[in-house]
């Protein structure tokens, strides 16, 4: 709830301040009410004072006093301020009382004119201080609206707002809106301080909680009372309330509060570790591992309307001396733009019970791996420890905290969605996961691949807990990768209970602004991009591309304000960058502009997967299909390597929602094998002296042919000379041979296709008796048989891409040597794969084809038995030993 007051300011007449009660009755103007808004200070406030300490106060200012107050709270609006022109320049100076503590206060000036500038200062100890902070406000929300954030208990502020225009004779309102709570909060935190200074803990505990009811941002509040639950031995309600205090502003003073707190209680933690490592000794999985979490405690406390607090603590101990030489750091990962670290902390318990805490100066931020600051602004953070020497034994206990920042529903709650991981890097003898919110919320909580079923508890204080136990587990990580690893772990899932996915897609859709009102024109240079006499298909491949390729790839968190707003378009091609919601909405201009119709896709990109059984804003990617032809084309234009009209290879057979016509989850389909093929063809001739040689071709098209041309144009940028880019690119596909000539054609206006040839040497002919034997291998980069080799295929499996691969070579003999044969493989041919192979021999030549195909990215049920002999047919097709025998006289 927001209160307002106002008051016009006309000529250069004094103000006059004018209120209204909280049901809108005006107030009446006494003579004594009109003294407390004079020129000088609001005497309220240093009448308080005086009421406060009980001295040099008359019996009438008392009545003053206490009139005031109770003016102030019938009108509900605690702040006195009063108006009045500027000297020196166009605009006017307000001055506030604030004695309480305000989060924030807003001004907006409804006028038409620009707000150009404004100087806050602060009266304390009798005087306006010296410093003043002076800024050009950009507006938050609407023109003209400056906000201003309070962190002082008790203060007096002097605004002075510069407005572009104005004149004296101008009529204009300001509307001053301030705080979100009502008066009681700052008597009842007045008076938890003065119980607490008696010593009366109880007393002083009910009125912090009913100040804290009242203003539940206060973060000085919240601060206060969690030092009163230590000082009264309440670790965990000290700890709620320093957590808390910490994501409203006070950081610092939390922080060393939670320090204090952890600290006294770490002699349970050390005393916890012991036992746990005898229990984890008896673990067969934990035996021949180098390190073991023994403990793993995530605790997800929800209920702080737009944040939720991430508490997370792993003992993690060292089994052997390799490992004990080899640990060099301990990490986590944060997301630096909607993230705060809170706290961290790392101790070594060693064996013989001594304790070392890591220093400030063992800890720091980096970049990700995978972070290319090039093109992304916002990334994932690796937040590490250096270890310092370890032995054999040693348990690390890691400890962190973070604050998550929420998005807001219509309703005004958080709209949250909780996905937990139950093991860690390391196999895990014991995992728990506690999800705290109040108990007045409808939240559904479940466990998933599979994960027991939380248990749900209500406690005394209004508050419920779901909490999920699994021992012994593994990290499936061994020759998988992380989206295989997301769907075979164990998980926790959160979010709100009753919600179908149409209110999901409704919020969603007005999240990825596709609804802009008055409509967008498609900017003047996509315009030009999809003019011309040429069919609908084009003209959608040139928009599509110019989106694509123009506009870098960049996440700006400070753009999102733009989304939903007229003029949006423009916005994004005068910056020359967007992130997956820019560019979806200008292809959807695009195609609306072709009379094409469209839809927003919505996918989860990170996770992989959507849970299905929990409807919730799981999404962090945004896509467009559009109808042609009466089928689906699916278009995302964040990605540089998928071709147009396919949808990047992780993302074919995931669940997306639909926002367009009927809000429902559908999947996205996987495209068939012929969509990305690589052909090698090599014909080879036999010399007199023994050597194989002869010509090459390479032709690669689909997302292997853009990968391949791309990383062909980035090798030879910089290279001195092509030729060594050359044998490189040759050494991808045809290992060991010798490039002698070479040739890379260009297909311009066509996406995903390259094309190497030349002419090579395969070697020499080895001598096996009386015969001689030349053994040809290729290497299809794009199908990893070595990673996949390691993999367990009694669950569901996902190979890399749907593709066909041709590999095909003509041998012929001379007047020396006949060819007699080669190896030949069986056939295979299954729902999800197919090798097959063709021979021609005669005397002087043979011609062998090979086709290996990937028919399906997922591969379910008893169909993953037949895997292990598809591999290994696999295998022995990219790889073929060519017989000769000398016919001419020897050398």
């Amino acid at each position: 709830m927001e209160y307002l007051a106002f008051g016009w300011l006309r000529g250069r007449s004094s103000p006059t301040c004018r209120g209204k009660t909280a049901r809108g009755e005006p107030v009446s103007d006494k003579s004594d009410l009109d003294s407390i808004f004079s020129d000088s200070l609001p005497r309220s406030l240093r009448l308080s004072r005086r009421l406060d300490h009980e001295e040099g106060s008359t019996f009438r200012q008392r009545v003053i006093a206490r009139w005031t107050a109770s003016f102030r709270r019938r009108i509900a609006l605690p702040e006195e301020y009063h108006l009045k022109p500027t000297e020196d320049s166009p605009g006017i100076e307000v001055e506030f009382a604030a004695p309480r503590v305000p989060l924030g206060l807003t001004i907006r000036f409804e006028s038409d004119r620009k707000l150009t500038g404004a100087t806050v200062q602060v009266w304390e100890g009798g005087r306006w201080r010296a410093e003043a902070v002076t800024w050009v406000p950009q507006p938050l929300h609407e023109r003209g609206a400056l906000f201003v954030g309070f962190k002082r208990l008790a203060l007096t502020t002097r605004i002075r707002a510069f407005i572009e225009g104005l004149k004296r004779e101008d009529e204009f309102e300001v509307i001053v809106l301030v705080g979100e709570y009502p008066y009681e909060d700052w008597l009842a935190l007045r008076e938890a301080r003065q119980l607490a200074a008696q010593g009366k803990n109880r007393g002083a505990e009910s009125e912090y909680l009913r100040s804290l009811k009242l203003a539940p941002k206060n973060g000085a509040a919240a601060l206060e009372v969690a030092q009163l639950f230590f000082n009264r031995d309440v670790p965990k309600q000290a700890e709620r309330w320093a957590l808390a205090a910490g994501a409203y502003g006070d950081t610092k003073g939390a922080s060393d509060l939670l320090r204090t707190i952890y600290e006294k209680s770490g002699a349970d933690f050390a005393a916890e570790a012991p036992k746990l490592s005898a229990q984890a000794a008896r673990w067969p999985g934990g035996k021949h591992r180098g390190a073991v979490c023994l403990l793993m405690h995530q605790n997800y406390w929800l209920g702080f309307t737009s944040w939720h607090l991430v508490k997370h603590r792993s003992l993690i101990e060292v089994r052997r001396r390799a490992a004990a030489r080899m640990f060099r750091r301990l990490q986590f990962q944060l997301t630096p733009q909607n993230e705060h670290l809170l706290f961290a902390r790392l101790r070594i318990l060693q064996q013989d019970g001594k304790i070392k805490t890591a220093s400030e100066e063992q800890f720091t931020l980096t970049d990700s791996p995978e972070h290319d600051p090039a093109v992304r602004t916002a990334e994932k953070k690796d937040a590490s420890f250096f270890l310092p020497e370890l032995h054999n034994g040693d348990i690390l206990e890691l400890e962190y905290c973070i604050v998550h920042d929420n998005a807001l529903l219509e309703n005004g709650l958080p709209n949250f969605f909780l996905i937990v991981d139950l093991v860690s890097d390391f196999p895990t003898f014991k995992s728990i996961v506690d999800i705290v919110c109040p108990a007045a919320w409808a939240v559904k909580c479940i466990g998933i691949h599979p994960a027991a079923k939380p248990i749900h508890t209500r406690s005394e204080d209004g508050w419920q807990t779901y909490t999920t136990e699994g021992q012994k587990l593994i990290a499936d990580d061994w020759g998988t990768s992380s989206y295989e690893r997301m769907l075979h772990n164990p998980h926790v899932c959160c979010s709100w209970d009753n919600r179908s996915w149409e209110d999901v897609g409704r919020h969603e859709l007005r999240a990825v602004g596709a609804t802009v009102e008055p409509p967008d024109p498609l900017p003047e240079v996509l315009t030009e991009a999809i003019k011309g006499d040429h069919p609908v298909t084009r003209k959608l491949e040139s928009g599509f591309n110019w989106v694509r390729d123009r506009l870098k790839y960049m996440s700006l968190p400070s753009a999102k304000g733009r989304i939903a707003k007229h003029g949006r378009a423009q916005q994004i091609i005068d910056t020359g960058v967007g992130d997956c919601h820019d560019k979806a909405y200008l292809v959807h201009l695009i195609c609306r502009e072709l009379d094409l119709e469209t839809e927003f896709l919505l996918v989860s990109a990170n996770n992989g997967f959507v849970v299905r059984e929990l409807p919730a804003g799981q999404f962090d990617h945004v896509l467009i299909r559009t109808k042609l032809n009466n089928e689906w084309l699916y278009l995302d234009a964040t990605d540089t390597i998928t071709p147009f009209g396919c949808v990047p290879s992780d993302l074919q057979g995931h669940s997306a929602l639909r926002l367009g016509g009927q809000v429902q989850l559908v999947t996205i389909p996987e495209n068939s094998p012929a969509t990305n093929s690589i052909a090698i063809s090599e014909i080879l001739e036999c010399s007199d002296a023994g050597d194989l040689q002869g010509q090459f071709r390479v032709a690669i098209s689909g997302v292997p042919g853009r990968w391949s041309d791309d990383r062909w144009k980035s090798l030879t940028m910089g290279a001195p000379d092509p030729s060594q880019v050359a044998q490189l690119v040759l050494s991808d596909h045809l290992p060991l041979a010798h490039l002698e000539q070479w040739e890379v054609a260009d297909y311009p206006g066509e996406n995903g296709r390259f094309v190497f040839s030349g002419q090579h040497l395969r070697g020499r002919l080895t001598k096996i008796g009386e015969r001689r034997v030349s053994f040809i291998k290729w290497n299809p980069v794009f199908f990893p048989c070595e990673m996949l080799r390691n993999r367990r295929w009694d669950r569901l499996a996902i190979f890399p891409m749907p593709l066909t691969l041709t590999l095909s070579v003509e041998v012929r003999g001379s007047g020396h040597w006949r060819i007699e044969g080669a190896s030949t493989i069986p056939n295979f041919d299954a729902d999800f794969g197919a090798v097959t192979e063709r021979q021609t021999r005669t005397q002087s030549q043979l011609v062998l084809t090979r086709t290996l195909i990937v028919k399906k990215k997922f591969i379910h049920g008893s169909a993953t038995k037949r895997i292990p002999d598809f591999l290994k047919v696999f295998e022995d097709a990219l790889q073929v030993s060519l017989l000769f025998r000398r016919i001419g006289p020897r050398n």
